[in-house]
């Protein structure tokens, strides 16, 4: 077989598949799952990012997963879900499940349905804003902008001072 027909065979996708660990991008969420289930046992208990679910009126719980960015993860093409408390365990169970077994996966990694996200390392280390050149220089008013402001201010002297008419 010559050299051409090997590198004819080549997938630019190799690579990516050699360095792919589906686990890196589920271990996050799982670990949330694991903080949330902890919470929901015990509410006094802090979850670092904010917790998952928010118990209203009734025992309803109201949960609302996000990604290690803060972007929603959409359930049934919804980002927020309603369930009983005494189903919540269950459901914290079977999300665990289904992120193991990779359901989620498309939405781990790319964009959400819910939109767009930052790639993790825009996370990690945020772009600086660009400094303008005369940041921190007193820019100041401009000689025109400074005599039509002493003409308002001479002319509400002068109206101050003027008696009214009607009066």
């Amino acid at each position: 077989m010559a050299l051409k027909d090997i590198i004819a065979k080549l997938s630019p996708d190799n690579e990516k598949l050699f360095h792919h660990d589906p686990d890196a991008e589920r271990r996050p969420v799982l670990e949330r799952i694991a903080k949330n289930r902890e919470a929901f046992a015990d509410p006094s208990t802090k979850v670092r990012g904010g917790k998952w679910f928010e118990i209203g009126n009734n025992s309803v719980v109201a949960f609302t997963p996000t990604r290690a960015d803060g972007q929603p993860i959409v359930i049934d093409g919804k980002s927020v879900t309603f369930w009983s408390s005494t189903e919540f365990p269950a459901i914290l169970d079977a999300f665990e499940a289904a992120v193991r077994a990779g359901e989620i996966d498309d939405q781990l990694a790319g964009s959400t349905p819910a939109g767009a996200s930052l790639p993790t390392r825009e996370l990690k280390n945020p772009r600086q804003r660009a400094k303008r050149s005369d940041a921190g220089v007193s820019r100041g008013w401009s000689d025109e902008r400074r005599a039509r402001f002493a003409e308002t201010i001479a002319a509400r002297k002068v109206a101050k001072d003027t008696p009214d008419a009607g009066g």
